[in-house]
């Protein structure tokens, strides 16, 4: 489903995707802290040329994201335009990928976010199975283009 698509939805609909995200988030945030050292928070992974990676996201985490917030600053295909000041602006509605990326950090950690990332991303296809929605899954960067 396209973004257009999400937000022709009811908005009882939407909200209750928005909700369904909202715990899933929660509980993704509750399974990253059993894992040692967790995300520093240093935004190293925000820069995508320097940790070498692209971050992929849902058209409804998109759609969640965008409700609340808008970037003003000018988009880069290599630095995400919510970072400010090597901090997240955006960290309380931050998506499965950046949640779960910690490719800088150790390997253990990064074994096990991976894992955490592929539940909770088939956790969200199952839940636009559900709702009969087209999966849509793209470079973020691309959304906000």
């Amino acid at each position: 489903m396209s973004i257009n698509e999400l937000r022709q939805l009811p908005e009882v609909e939407r909200a209750e995707l928005f909700v369904f995200l909202e715990k899933m988030y929660s509980d993704l945030d509750e399974d990253l802290q059993k894992l040692e050292n967790p995300c520093t928070a240093c935004g190293n992974c925000c820069n995508f040329k320097l940790a070498e990676h692209r971050l992929y996201i849902s058209s409804l985490e998109f759609e969640w994201l965008n409700e609340k917030y808008k970037s003003d600053k000018d988009i880069a295909d290599d630095i995400c335009p919510f970072m400010r000041e090597q901090k997240c602006t955006v960290r309380d509605r931050r998506m499965i990928g950046c949640r779960t990326y910690f490719r800088l950090h150790t390997q253990k950690n990064k074994e096990s976010a991976e894992g955490l990332y592929e539940k909770y991303l088939n956790l969200l296809k199952e839940k636009y199975q559900q709702k009969k929605i087209s999966w849509q899954y793209m470079d973020f960067m691309g959304y906000l283009k």
